[in-house]
């Protein structure tokens, strides 16, 4: 009888232990195939920020600041224009581990004018998406004096391994 009681046991260990080995060779699986496809989509973190503002970026150690609109030449809305023109946000971006660095950020991408619409730092990939308010033209706007605050929304990913032109630079 004690013979018997041991191989039971015996056998139900094993049992246990095979079935929760295969059950954390299966876990372990799908962790990697989770992991996997993490890395083959590019995570994109959208940020928008007022002018003087500073925020700390979340998912990464990067801390932006929007110090201001050094140019704006766009063309006003529902107005024709020979060009559409540019505007171009400076920011300082910085984090624990380096010294800030500013930027500026354009609307379009002109080389031969020095302008880009994005920037390489510490490993993150910056780029302008948009400059608010779009630009108008009223003759109430020009004479209140009021000026409406700019906004800016950036993308920040994972830089590639390419350099860009635009990389540890600054104007």
């Amino acid at each position: 009888m004690k013979n018997l009681t041991i191989f039971v046991l015996s056998v139900a260990a094993s049992a246990f232990f095979s079935c929760s080995s295969v059950r954390t060779s299966e876990q372990t699986r799908q962790e990697t195939n989770t992991e996997h496809s993490q890395n083959d989509q590019k995570d994109i973190i959208t940020v928008q920020l007022q002018e003087n503002q500073n925020m700390q970026v979340t998912d990464t150690n990067l801390n932006i600041s929007f110090l201001k609109v050094t140019e704006d030449s766009r063309c006003p809305e529902n107005v024709q224009c020979v060009w559409a023109g540019v505007a171009v946000a400076q920011i300082e971006v910085m984090n624990p581990f380096s010294r800030p660095m500013k930027f500026s950020l354009a609307t379009q991408n002109l080389p031969d004018k020095g302008y880009s619409k994005s920037a390489n730092y510490q490993g993150y990939h910056i780029e302008l998406k948009s400059i608010a308010p779009s630009k108008t033209f009223s003759a109430t706007t020009e004479t209140s004096g009021k000026k409406t605050p700019y906004s800016i929304t950036l993308e920040i990913s994972k830089a590639s391994g390419e350099s860009t032109p635009k990389e540890a630079t600054s104007r």
